[in-house]
């Protein structure tokens, strides 16, 4: 069996996490007795200088896996968040992990066009430092059928989907004031699950 955490934006940089942080973290997740922590993005804005030790650290004491956010890609070529991406972890012989970093999908707010869209997001989010090298909507297109091929090929019978943004419009809140900035907020929750 199995007890699986999945959490996201840490922010290890920007919250200062240092070693009473990451010791908290560990007894948080020994006191519930995880075995598998999987992070879905935003560790830190510096993938190769403070998110891989923090995940080696993590490492030492469980099993440990991840997918990119926004802020995760900043250090990466579009070659290395796509070797990230897609990842398949199997966790029973009836259950696989599947970590997919997604991207914004702008038809979650059809009332805008793209460019106003884009205009939204460049103006307020890290993301405008960002060079993906397509635009958001072909970016998204791409990803969601490579989710779709990848899904089809999954013999299991339960696949848990680890993603950072937001890829269920059941879970955009219709609220007039928070809808805009629902459709850019990455999933940030902790759960466990016992497999």
């Amino acid at each position: 069996m199995t007890k699986l955490a999945i959490m996201s934006d840490l922010h290890i940089d920007i919250n200062h996490f240092g070693d009473f942080e990451v010791k908290t973290l560990l007894k948080v997740l020994t006191k519930n007795q995880i075995d598998h922590l999987h992070i879905a993005g935003d560790i830190s804005n510096h993938y190769f200088d403070q998110s891989l030790p923090f995940l080696k650290e993590l490492s030492d004491h469980l099993t440990v896996t991840y997918n990119l956010g926004n802020h995760d890609m900043l250090d990466l070529d579009e070659k290395l968040i796509n070797q990230l991406d897609f990842k398949t972890y199997s966790l029973t012989d009836k259950t696989t992990l599947l970590a997919f970093h997604g991207w914004y999908d702008y038809s979650f707010f059809p009332e805008k066009t793209i460019s106003e869209n884009k205009h939204f997001k460049n103006q307020f989010w890290f993301d405008r430092r960002l060079r993906r090298g397509e635009s958001d909507p072909n970016i998204t297109k791409q990803i969601i059928q490579k989710l779709e091929d990848k899904l089809s090929t999954l013999k299991r019978d339960d696949v848990i989907v680890s993603m950072h943004f937001w890829g269920v419009p059941l879970f955009i809140l219709l609220f007039k004031n928070f809808r805009l900035n629902t459709l850019f907020l990455a999933i940030i929750i902790i759960r466990f699950v016992i497999i």
